[in-house]
């Protein structure tokens, strides 16, 4: 069949509104019930004017399924950013997130024309808006084990099928939902995430990548670099290439884990200065901090102004909730730098790891998102 989409703008409430009240088949809620604090839904002609004042003002996100010749839509999709979605079943306490966080959070079709490819059609049409929207992470929440052609097992109709999902490469969150696990099966796809250049009073942080391979290379075969962490100095050029390579994504290959890397730059004459280094669990909302200043730029600031920076962007705009600083004991100047950066000491782990043949005690530092 041919079917094609339309990205809901202000300009189209009116087949919006023709969708829900199609054969009088809308349950009531306007697609409004996800965007209330749970308990504080709203129904019938309430609702509609809620979600008209949301459309017309063009704060709404979704496409709408079309067929050649039906001027009423046949389907719909509702994207929004997860952390505008409180009343969700799977969101709920996680509303605290990063922006770039978008969710498929409705996805429904006329009754006359389920099961007859509409979905996804649709799934497809919502992941390509994400792409467009900046998102680098979108999650859905179908029905677990829901296919195409199967009539669902529970209330969950309105979240299309997790065969469709997995089609398009989402996987499955592995994170406990309690009662809810039996109804949502919430899914997760990981698109290009974008990290930006941050700038302070002397430097320039650039989003790492194989172009700084090159200059990088000499300073970080100075052994002195290592004499506090396990990795050993560099002996070939491509070493450093295929590590950065690697991350050109920004994850680790089994996506476990968020790594972004910035290369810091003088402003002034574009020197090389270090490295700081961000690895983020993806189910979590702390992140670890870790930071390389080259020798020739030691005790001039360059690691407190470095850092100062990537935590403000990490708290600003991936509300993380704290960054950990691990560091050996007997590296006092990074002692130094973590308690300027206003870290409080939590913990101390004796014989923390083997280095260099013989234990490392390290302490743990955090530095706290007052703001979250």
């Amino acid at each position: 069949m041919n079917y094609y989409t339309k990205e809901l703008t202000s300009k189209l409430w009116n087949d919006f509104e023709a969708y829900f009240n199609y054969q009088g088949k809308c349950s009531g809620c306007w697609c409004m019930n996800h965007r209330l604090p749970l308990g504080l839904d709203i129904e019938g002609e309430p609702a509609k004017l809620a979600m008209k004042q949301l459309v017309e003002s063009n704060r709404v996100f979704g496409v709408l399924a079309y067929i050649e010749g039906d001027s009423v839509p046949v389907g719909w999709a509702s994207l929004d950013r997860k952390k505008t979605l409180p009343g969700h079943d799977c969101i709920e306490e996680n509303i605290n997130c990063r922006s770039s966080i978008w969710s498929i959070h409705c996805l429904t079709t006329r009754s006359d024309y389920k099961n007859k490819g509409v979905e996804k059609v649709l799934s497809n049409a919502a992941v390509e808006l994400a792409k467009k929207l900046k998102a680098n992470e979108i999650e859905s929440y179908p029905e677990p084990n829901s296919k195409e052609g199967i009539s669902f097992k529970t209330w969950n109709t309105f979240n299309g099928f997790q065969s469709q999902y997995k089609d398009l490469g989402f996987i499955s969150i592995e994170k406990e939902y309690g009662s809810h696990s039996e109804f949502y099966n919430p899914m997760r796809l990981f698109l290009e995430i974008d990290i930006p250049n941050l700038k302070t009073k002397r430097l320039r942080l650039e989003p790492q990548n194989v172009e700084h391979a090159e200059k990088l290379f000499k300073p970080f075969q100075n052994p002195r670099l290592y004499k506090y962490i396990k990795r050993e100095p560099l002996v070939r050029a491509d070493q450093l290439r295929e590590g950065i390579k690697s991350l050109d994504n920004r994850m680790l290959p089994d996506q476990s884990e968020f790594c972004l890397n910035w290369v810091l730059i003088n402003e002034e004459n574009n020197e090389y200065i270090g490295q700081i280094e961000v690895s983020m669990p993806v189910n979590e909302s702390y992140f670890y901090l870790a930071y390389t200043i080259f020798e020739e730029h030691w005790q001039k600031g360059y690691a407190k102004e470095g850092c100062k920076a990537v935590i403000n962007f990490m708290f600003k705009e991936w509300n993380a909730s704290k960054a950990i600083i691990e560091m050996d004991i007997r590296n006092t100047a990074s002692v130094k730098l973590a308690e300027s950066l206003g870290a409080k000491q939590v913990a101390f782990k004796p014989k923390a790891q083997m280095l260099k043949g013989e234990w490392s005690d390290e302490y743990v530092y955090e530095v706290y998102n007052l703001s979250s």
